[in-house]
């Protein structure tokens, strides 16, 4: 395991024989919003110099970038995105994974990596306790009962 500050060392986590790499760092979004220095300097700051690591040590890389439907806003489309979906962030979070999206275009469109991005509807099953992400309470349903643990969900505390 490798670990780094992406914003200062980048190019120590980038190999020159990466076939492809999958970014999935980052602060998620109650936590972004709540610490907007650090949800900037994670999520936009170190993504922009990981990909500038990487088109200059892998030129060409195959490039994951997962985004959110928080790009979205709300209401998230009821449909499948389409490229006619306006993106129209209502939080820091989605505000700074459009930003990233928009790299992986400009970068990709340039020839310096090959990059898509991806959106996760929300992650569900995090390891350990509750997360800053706003879906985090989705995890505790799931996994707290697997290990005998009433789950805590926000506004149904008095409900049998």
């Amino acid at each position: 395991m490798i670990k780094a500050d992406l914003g200062e060392s980048a190019a120590s986590v980038v190999e020159r024989w990466l076939d492809a790499a999958i970014l999935l760092h980052g602060v998620m979004s109650s936590g972004a919003e709540a610490n907007f220095e650090l949800g900037y300097r994670i999520n936009v700051d170190a993504t922009r110099s990981l990909l500038n690591a990487l088109a200059a040590i892998c030129p060409k890389v195959l490039v994951l970038y997962a985004s959110s439907e928080a790009v979205y806003g709300n209401p998230v489309p009821k449909r499948g995105v389409t490229e006619a979906d306006i993106s129209t962030p209502e939080l820091s979070y989605g505000c700074q994974k459009i930003i990233c999206e928009t790299f992986i275009n400009d970068y990709t469109r340039r020839g310096l990596i090959n990059g898509f991005s991806f959106w996760f509807p929300t992650i569900s099953i995090r390891p350990g306790k509750l997360s800053a992400a706003v879906t985090s309470f989705l995890s505790g349903i799931i996994r707290e009962p697997l290990v005998s643990i009433k789950p805590y969900c926000a506004g149904f505390e008095n409900r049998g």
